[in-house]
């Protein structure tokens, strides 16, 4: 049963017998329709729990012979590709929604993750491989995420851009794209509005990444972490390499040094 807190007042008895991602997307949909005939522009901030565990069946699963385990446990991983689905279909729904209210071409839309598949899940990559998730790593499965973004006639559909993002580049982005001035105080956040328009921009050299008290500084090619461990950064589907390898004794030495000065500057 859904456990949620709607204007300070808990409507889980209202809504016992419903699938708790739908109130949310509904609550999201009247929102965007109440605004849309304001003629003024809105934020709306979508943050869904599909596909998070407990891995269950969606209203749309074909298998519902689901039980509800223990408080704590992740549930069943086969019905996590049913939870994917399902949110596909949620933005669907939002897209078809801005569709139906004639504002589609003129509102930007970010689709975003924040972080990887959990790591008791496995996935098919590249040339077949299984592979586990990352996420609480702090390799690229675990800290890579998606960032889609939609811009009809500003954003040329179907372009990709390899260029280092952070999640602190979302708002100097949203600044800049509403005109809103930025604070005064110092932040780390890049716009990356040239890179979504085309333009060359001024890319990140590196991002930081954090979990717990494991740092580490990365930029296209190495990741430098707080043990003092130098990594090649590989594609997602392959085996992460070894740490110092010595492969490219030169490369790494520049890499080890433009990184440190890094994680000099930030403080450690």
């Amino acid at each position: 049963m859904p456990y949620l807190i709607r204007d300070g007042t808990v409507i889980a008895d209202q809504i016992k017998d419903r699938y708790g991602p739908d109130v949310d997307l509904e609550f999201h949909l009247d929102f965007i329709k109440s605004n849309a005939g304001k003629k003024q522009p809105f934020l709306a901030y979508y943050a869904t729990c599909l596909p998070h565990f407990p891995w269950e069946p969606t209203p749309d699963s074909t298998d519902k012979s689901y039980r509800q385990p223990y408080a704590g446990h992740k549930g069943d991983p086969k019905y996590f590709p049913d939870m994917v689905a399902y949110l596909d279909k949620h933005v669907g729904r939002i897209m078809q929604t801005l569709g139906d209210l004639r504002i589609a071409d003129k509102t930007l839309v970010f689709f975003l993750a924040d972080n990887g598949t959990d790591r008791d899940l496995s996935n098919t990559w590249g040339d077949g491989k299984r592979l586990r998730g990352g996420k609480g790593t702090m390799t690229d499965r675990g800290t890579h995420v998606p960032l889609i973004v939609r811009w009809p006639g500003h954003i040329k559909a179907g372009s990709t851009c390899h260029d280092l993002i952070d999640f602190s580049d979302l708002f100097p982005t949203l600044c800049e794209l509403t005109g809103a001035p930025l604070p005064q105080a110092e932040m780390h956040g890049r716009s990356f509005v040239p890179q979504l328009l085309g333009k060359p921009g001024h890319p990140r050299e590196w991002v930081h990444i954090q979990n717990l008290e494991d740092r580490q500084v990365r930029n296209s090619d190495y990741m430098l972490n707080n043990q003092n461990q130098l990594q090649r950064v590989v594609k997602l589907w392959e085996d992460p390499a070894p740490p110092n390898e010595n492969k490219d004794p030169e490369k790494e030495a520049a890499a080890r040094k433009s990184l440190q000065a890094v994680f000099d500057a930030l403080g450690n």
